[in-house]
């Protein structure tokens, strides 16, 4: 075992499948806040983006512990203790020169070296071809950790895959579904750097967790995963370049021999030619790695998991090129005359189709990449200008303006260069002028030329334009149809309200008229002047009488 790295865990003979590991995801397995606060983990952070502003944050996964069940016992055989912790705080700790420190005190205070700790859970896979070869791959420099050393691949569980957002909560995180994304990760980590297709790759096997004691222990859940690929096959698919092929800068087969063991002192196998076809050449020698002596097939599975998790160190060598070759060389004196164009830049020709585009962006990036020589600035510039080649090659929209600029009379600013002479302009006008059919015939069908073709184009455009008119005539059936409709609500509804208000109108009317019957009457009797009464005292009598 390397002495950069300890092993934490070994899994029973054989690994453990997905459904044999269990998760328990509990707060209380989450970092310990510093001593004084976090504001030295502030302060790291933004000092790292000051020199490398491509990193960002992220939430991980952090492990706590991890117990082994025994055989017998029903249920996972392997129980992960898990928190939550982020990219950000890995940084600020395990990766801080305050790392040892920060063990120390975690000792002294809650008797757990790691308690001050981010440890993010990653993980990593032991990726075995067809024709029995390991797959490393070769460290960006433009990575934070372990830039320029080579590394199997792999990555970390996400907790963003579960549940979206900057800040996910425990209680938001189930167990089943946190091992599902520890086994998913490590498939996608190799689809994602090594370009592999999914179905190529075996289901993984856990084989153990190994510590990175080079990053204060960082802990990593080892895979054993075998692909139906071979080699070659493989070295093929990086080529094409995959969504996180930005950070490695080349690929390393070492073949698994049967006959090496151990502690026998002697380095692997590695296929020098294989790897001088990525990266321009390696110092074999340079590769303190050793394999067993084993053969990689799942019967002898459960001998070969101590060694395979001797070869996962983080740190496992530095390549040091050797000095560049003389086909780079003449790729370099092609740059210090600088090419006049973006596809010259690529090296494709102007009638190259977006695929071939993309096969020669990906191929240029790795003899371009500022990775392979950082200590000569014009790569930088030049893979700067490679991008930005290939930003306007890639679209439709943006390439057929840059094809009009270099026609036209004023060509566009050519990558590393200010201006053209007038003598180039006009060679370069005339060698343009045929028009890029073969690239906008993938985009746009190419118009048919001969009599048959032409009928059935015109038959195909009748049967279009049919449909067309079909449609348009059941939209105006249906238009017609729910307009009708709609009147004929609307009529009711008008209809229903005016006979309401109807009955309403006349009921008031024929109260209002019976009224005024009683109000009239009422007056009437109240004009009428009263009847005379006859008065005893007046001494007036009716007459005809007398005395």
């Amino acid at each position: 075992m390397d002495s950069e790295v300890s092993l934490l865990l070994q899994c029973p003979p054989g690994g453990l499948p997905q459904e044999q590991v269990g998760v328990e995801l509990s707060p209380a397995y989450d970092r310990r806040p510093l001593p004084g606060g976090d504001k030295t983990i502030t302060a790291i952070w933004e000092s790292r983006l000051q020199t490398q502003p491509w990193l960002f944050n992220a939430p991980k996964f952090r492990l706590h512990s991890a117990t082994l069940a025994p055989a017998e016992s029903p249920g996972p055989q392997l129980l992960l203790r898990l928190g939550l912790t982020s990219y950000r705080d890995f940084l600020g700790t395990n990766w801080a020169s305050s790392a040892s420190w920060l063990q120390q005190q975690g000792t002294t205070d809650w008797n757990d070296k790691q308690a001050y700790l981010a440890d993010p859970l990653g993980v990593g896979a032991i990726l075995v071809t067809a024709d029995n070869f390991l797959v490393f791959l070769r460290r960006s420099w433009q990575v934070a950790e372990a830039p320029g050393l080579v590394d199997v691949p792999g990555g970390h569980p996400e907790p963003q895959a579960l549940c979206p957002g900057d800040s996910p909560q425990h209680k938001d995180l189930p167990g089943e579904l946190v091992v599902r994304e520890l086994f998913s990760s490590v498939l996608q980590e190799i689809c994602d750097e090594v370009n592999l297709p999914l179905l190529t790759l075996s289901p993984p096997l856990l084989l153990g967790i190994a510590c990175n004691e080079t990053s204060a222990g960082r802990a990593s859940a080892e895979f054993y995963i075998q692909c139906n690929l071979t080699s070659e096959e493989v070295r093929n698919y990086y080529l094409g370049g995959g969504p996180e092929a930005h950070e490695s800068t080349g690929i390393i087969f070492v073949e698994a021999q049967s006959s090496l063991g151990r502690n026998s002192g002697q380095a692997p196998s590695a296929d020098p030619d294989r790897e001088r076809s990525k990266s321009g050449g390696i110092r074999s020698q340079c590769i303190p790695i050793l394999v067993a002596s084993l053969p990689l097939f799942p019967s002898c599975l459960s001998t070969a998991m101590p060694t395979l998790l001797a070869l996962l160190p983080l740190r496992l060598c530095r390549l040091w090129p050797y000095n560049p070759p003389a086909r780079f060389l003449s790729a370099a004196a092609g740059q210090r005359s600088g090419p006049s164009n973006y596809y010259e830049l690529l090296g494709v020709h102007p009638n190259a189709s977006a695929e071939e585009v993309k096969r020669a962006f990906f191929i240029k990036c790795k003899e371009l990449h500022p990775d392979r020589d950082p200590g000569n600035p014009a790569l930088h510039s030049r893979f700067v200008e490679l991008n930005e080649a290939y930003h306007v090659l890639s679209r439709e929209q943006s390439r057929r303006s840059y094809d009009n600029q270099l026609c036209s009379a004023s060509p566009p600013k050519s990558p590393g260069t200010t201006a053209y002479p007038k003598s180039a302009r006009q060679t370069h006008s005339s060698s343009w002028a045929p028009p890029n059919e073969q690239y906008w015939a993938q985009f746009h069908g190419v118009r048919p030329q001969g009599p048959e073709s032409r009928q059935r184009q015109q038959k195909h455009n009748q049967q279009v334009l049919g449909y067309c008119l079909l449609l348009m005539l059941a939209g105006m059936g249906l238009h017609y149809i729910a307009f009708r409709k709609l009147e004929q609500m609307h009529r009711s509804f008008m209809d229903e309200k005016d006979r309401i208000i109807t009955a309403i109108y006349n009921d008031t009317r024929a109260r209002a008229r019976a009224n005024r019957a009683m109000l009239q009457q009422e007056r009437h009797r109240r004009l009428q002047p009263p009847a005379p009464r006859a008065s005893s005292g007046s001494g007036l009598m009716p007459p005809g009488t007398g005395p």
